[in-house]
């Protein structure tokens, strides 16, 4: 209904980086109780910095997924969709 590209690309971001940090939330008491659960005796400490970079990538993927579908919305004549409508 008129908004730029920019305006689309910010609503719908923010729409998915609040699912992907709640998302990362959830998975990372997770993912370090499974550690403790392990039964070998050889345990070696956990590696923290393996959820922050699991959290940049699955944004960085998710930005990347949103950037091209925008584009893609972006440059598709207006009169193609209102016509199947």
């Amino acid at each position: 209904l008129g908004a730029t590209s920019r305006q689309v690309f910010k609503i719908i971001a923010m729409e998915y980086m609040r699912l992907i940090i709640i998302a990362n939330i959830i998975a990372i008491p997770l993912g370090l109780m499974s550690e403790k659960m392990d039964p070998s005796y050889y345990k070696p400490d956990p590696n923290y910095s393996i959820f922050v970079w699991v959290g940049i990538l699955s944004i960085v993927i998710t930005i990347g997924t949103i950037s091209v579908q925008i584009v893609k919305s972006s440059l598709a004549n207006p009169i193609d969709s209102l016509r199947y409508e």
